[in-house]
């Protein structure tokens, strides 16, 4: 996984910590890991197909699919597809205005 373009949000004072374009190579994966509870991260599938594990919970996703990550939750990531998967990683952190799903 290589992040290709990572941008701090100027002057967003604290509702996004970033908004990174990340491209994992085909069979790869960002392993299954745990965030702390003062985040969650928004994952938008911009191009390919992978395997996400969402709470224990796996999902098929491709392009145009959205996945929040909620506080506190353990997720995963696995290219399944032939090409590399392409996505949009945004950061936001709790208290900024409610939680991204709400």
């Amino acid at each position: 996984m290589r992040s290709i373009l990572t941008s701090r949000v100027v002057g967003a004072t604290g509702s996004v910590n970033f908004i990174d374009l990340t491209v994992v190579p085909s069979g790869s994966d960002i392993g299954v890991h745990t965030h702390a509870d003062d985040n969650e991260e928004i994952y938008v599938v911009v191009s390919g197909t992978a395997t996400m594990m969402v709470d224990g919970r796996r999902i098929a996703v491709s392009a145009g699919d959205v996945v929040v990550n909620r506080p506190g939750g353990t997720h995963g990531l696995w290219n399944t597809g032939a090409e590399e998967l392409r996505l949009v990683v945004i950061e936001v952190p709790v208290g900024a205005r409610g939680r991204a799903g709400s």
